[in-house]
This record gives C-alpha cells, sequence and structure tokens, in this order.
C-alpha cells in the first residue's frame, strides 16, 4: 500500500498595517508577499491589523514584521514571546543613525525600554546593506541578521524606449532614491563615477 506524503507546508503572517498602500516599502512589500504567495511550500497571509493578528497567530508557524518605532510593533512582538512564535523583524532602516537623529531622546528611550528587547528575542533580523548590520551590531544586537533588498523593478521604468535616446552620447548615473550620501554611499559612487 502506498503512503502518500503530506508535503509540510510554512505558514507565514506578514505584519504590516500598510502592506496594501501603493508606493515606497509597502510596494515592495506587497511584492515579497506576491513572490511568496506564488511558493508551493508557503502559505503567505497579510496580517493588516493587531485584532486579526491576535485572532490569527497560533495558526502561523512564523511572523514576518515590518517596521520598529511604533506601537503596534511593540505589541505584535510581545505576543509572538509571550505564545513563543518565531518572529522576524525589518527595520526598514530605522536604526540608522540619520533615522535616529529626528527625535532622538524618545528613540533612544523606546530602544533601551523596549526595542532592545524585541530585536534580541527575535528570530532573526533582516537589514538592506551591510551598513545597516554594523549600526545594529553597535546596539548591542546579536540576533541573526540577513541581508536582501528592497528595489526598483523592471516594470517600476516607465517608457524606458522614450528615455534611453537621451543617454547614449555620454556616460550617465542615473541614482533612484533620496538624496542621503552617507546611507547611501553616494560619495563613494562618484568618485568611482
Amino acid at each position: 500500500m502506498n503512503v502518500l506524503e503530506k508535503k509540510e507546508i510554512l505558514k507565514v503572517g506578514i505584519f504590516y498595517p500598510d502592506i496594501d498602500d501603493g508606493d515606497g516599502f509597502p510596494r515592495d512589500i506587497l511584492r515579497l508577499f506576491n513572490e511568496l504567495d506564488q511558493k508551493d511550500d508557503i502559505l503567505v497571509t497579510k496580517v493588516k491589523s493587531l485584532v486579526q493578528l491576535i485572532s490569527s497567530l497560533r495558526k502561523f508557524d512564523s511572523i514576518h514584521i515590518f517596521g520598529f518605532f511604533s506601537f503596534n510593533i511593540v505589541f505584535a512582538s510581545l505576543l509572538c514571546i509571550v505564545v513563543n512564535k518565531n518572529y522576524i523583524v525589518s527595520v526598514l532602516g530605522h536604526l540608522l543613525p540619520r533615522a535616529l537623529s529626528k527625535g532622538k531622546q524618545k528613540k533612544i528611550l523606546f530602544i533601551n525600554c523596549f526595542g532592545r528587547y524585541i530585536l534580541k528575542k527575535a528570530n532573526k533580523i533582516h537589514v538592506f546593506t551591510e551598513y545597516e548590520a554594523n549600526e545594529l551590531k553597535k546596539l548591542q544586537i546579536t540576533t541573526p541578521i540577513f541581508k536582501s533588498f528592497f528595489g526598483i523593478y523592471p516594470e517600476d521604468i516607465k517608457h524606458n524606449k522614450e528615455i534611453l535616446p537621451y543617454f547614449e552620447k555620454k556616460p550617465y548615473l542615473l541614482f533612484f532614491g533620496r538624496l542621503d550620501v552617507l546611507q547611501k554611499g553616494l560619495d563613494i559612487l562618484l568618485e568611482g563615477f
């Protein structure tokens, strides 16, 4: 008699209340959601509120939490800790020096009261760059870190056939993003150009 093996499916909840809002991080997180949703061995669910998280938390194997300085993030992380649920935190650049410089005292208080604990209890932390990983290490965060980026996708560049003739004669540097020289490394890029 043949015994059919049941395929193991990883059940992941993506916690980001603004996931359907359009541009920026929501667009990238929605794209990640859609890519994961195409996989046969992953069942991914959008979790857009704390009420939804509380009611569905036990059915997930892992929760991926996006953001850092927010009551929702604190509550979602603490909930995962209380019910012993694996969770990953994507800090979205919120712990970089420039981001910390705005409202610095409140953010340092938050990090010392909640943030460091939340990050230490996470199973993994997602960052975009090595620079961001090094900044986390300065905060004495020893949780395993993995790097993955969000970015520009081919469908983001509209009418590229109309734009290309302008770039045929001279070398041009085309940059998409905030002009944050220290965070983005534009000074190094310009030197190489």
